[in-house]
Order: structure tokens, then sequence, then C-alpha cells
């Protein structure tokens, strides 16, 4: 995939200036890299200012194909320049704290993708601090990230879903599209992994079992569903915000929190709380494992261009989960 901005800087000027006023004259657009479904370019003005610019193209998504199956099955998922601005409105309403949108595109009369401004946070993600000599700074650090995760979780209602559906949406339970997932992406390592051929069997009988140890709920909390220590920017102040919003929705608290535990290893410490379902926990952390293993295995075969993550994340997950046999 080409490093090379798709929007001329003279287009991006136009942009800011629209969306910022006329002070503004883009000089610089690099790409960063990290993500696997949206494009992502820091841009630089001649006064110092900088913003993100975000560009939603399905062909650029490393999970097209997945993508697509869940628009014919009439899902969102976690793709796509609307859900990024439902969930950015609705978070910065709620008081939970996400960098600001500044202009978006979606109607692609000039160009065949979606695009946003977004604002640019300096401080960094959390990757730093996991293991940071100060004791006191990550006391700071990882208590304000709790604090934020808690006011995000704080937000409650009796239905699942995104945060604009209506509340009668769905009748099926919100673990079943996890559970269904879940075969698929086992269906798919067995194919590829022989390892997981020989287990297969008794992995879904595992998966099927711990499905059937969930009772049901009539509350769910709004989540963030993808939350690693790469997904929230600190800025001047420590302050953090939370980033690639697309997939936010009201779900089972466990989901996010079964996540959080394999992705922070500092997890126990700051982020952890005692109000959670042990079942749902063991449950989800099975299925993000196979999500995962599964997810690092296309990415490696799709031409990802950070293999050594890929690969990580493939080898790892794929050892969690024949762990469970």
């Amino acid at each position: 995939m080409s490093e090379r901005c798709p929007i001329e800087l003279s287009e991006l000027t136009a942009c800011m200036r629209e969306a910022l006023g006329n002070g503004f004259t883009a000089v610089k657009a690099k790409r960063l890299h990290g993500g696997a479904q949206k494009t992502v370019y820091l841009v630089q003005a001649q006064n110092g200012f900088k913003l993100m610019f975000y560009i939603w193209d399905l062909k650029q998504n490393y999970f097209e194909e997945e993508v697509a199956a869940n628009y014919a099955n009439g899902e969102q998922g976690s793709f796509g320049a609307e859900l990024f601005r439902r969930n950015n409105q609705y978070l910065i309403e709620q008081g939970v704290r996400t960098p600001a949108l500044y202009a978006m595109d979606s109607s692609q009369e000039k160009y065949p993708f979606d695009f946003a401004l977004v604002e640019y946070v300096s401080g960094g993600d959390l990757l730093p601090y996991l293991e940071h000599p100060s004791e006191a700074l990550r006391d700071q650090v990882f208590g304000k990230c709790n604090e934020l995760l808690r006011s995000l979780h704080q937000i409650k209602r009796s239905s699942w879903g995104k945060v604009w559906h209506p509340a009668d949406r769905y009748s099926k339970p919100c673990e079943t599209g996890i559970y269904d997932n879940a075969i698929i992406q086992l269906d798919f390592l067995a194919g590829e992994v022989s390892r997981v051929a020989q287990q297969h069997e008794r992995l879904l009988d595992v998966l099927e079992g711990m499905r059937c140890t969930i009772v049901p709920r009539a509350e769910y909390s709004l989540i963030h569903s993808e939350l690693g220590p790469d997904h929230i920017l600190l800025n001047e102040s420590l302050e953090p915000y939370f980033i690639d919003i697309e997939g936010a929705e009201f779900f089972d608290l466990e989901y996010e929190h079964s996540f959080l535990q394999f992705r922070f290893p500092n997890y126990e410490q700051y982020l952890s709380r005692d109000d959670l379902d042990e079942q749902r926990l063991r449950f989800y952390r099975f299925c993000h494992h196979i999500s995962c293993a599964s997810g690092g295995l296309k990415l490696l075969q799709r031409g990802f261009p950070d293999r050594q993550l890929a690969m990580e994340i493939h080898a790892s997950n794929l050892a969690q989960t024949l762990s469970y046999t």
C-alpha cells in the first residue's frame, strides 16, 4: 500500500481552511502505520498545527472480506466513517474523552473513500508507560486511564447494540454473534494450522460448553470493544483519550475486560474490577484468543507490513487457544 497521501496538500489545505479557518496551509502528510482497517496520516500545517487525517477505504482494509460479509449480513461491525462520526458525537456528549472531529466527507463525490480531519493528541500511546521505571508516573497514567474507562463503562442501557440502535433491534443474546464468529475462525484455523485441525472437535466442544454456562442478562455497558494500550493516547497533561472508536457499542462488560486482561500486563493492578461474571469472562477470553489467532494469520497472508507484529499476534493467541484443550 502506498505511503503517499491520496489527497494533494492543496486539497488538504482547502479542507483545513473550511473546517478551521483561513490561517492553515498543509505542508506535510506522513502516513502512520499499525492499523489494519483505516489509513491514518499526520498532517502538519505551516504554523506548526497538527491534525490527524483518517481514510476509510474498504479496498485498503486488510479485513475487506470480513467487512463485506458483515455488510451482507446487515451488520456494521467496526469499520466505517459513519460509525466513527456517531460514536465520536455520543462519547463527547457523554463526557468521555476522545479526539474531536473537525470535519468529515463521506460523499465520495471527489474521492472513492470517506475521510475525516481529527484532533491530534500529542503525548503518544500507553506502550512506553507499561514498564516505565517511575512507579509514581505509572500510577498517575493508569489511574487516569481507569477513571476514563469507568466513565465509559458506567453508561448503561437495557439493550445491546450500537449507540443509535433501537432497543428492539436484536432478539438474540449478544454472545451469540461472538460464538458464531468463533466457530468460523476455528474452521479457518483448522484449515491452515495442523495443530488446530488435530484438536478442532475438542475446541468446538470446549467453546459450546462455555457458552452453555452463560445465563440471560438485561443490562449492558458501553464498551470500546478492542481496547489495547495503543488505543489510548495521552495529551501533554497525561490525560487519556480513546481512539479507534468505530467498534464502540453497548455490550457485555466482560467482553471488554477479557480483552484488557491479556492486552495490559498491569491489568490486575490498575484496571480490574470485582463485579464481573467469571463465566462470561472465560468464554469471551477464549473467543478473543481464537479471533486474534485467526486475525494475525490473515494479516500475514494478506501482506500486512509489520510481519513481526502479525506473527506475534498469531503465535501468542494460537498458543492460548490450544491451551484450552
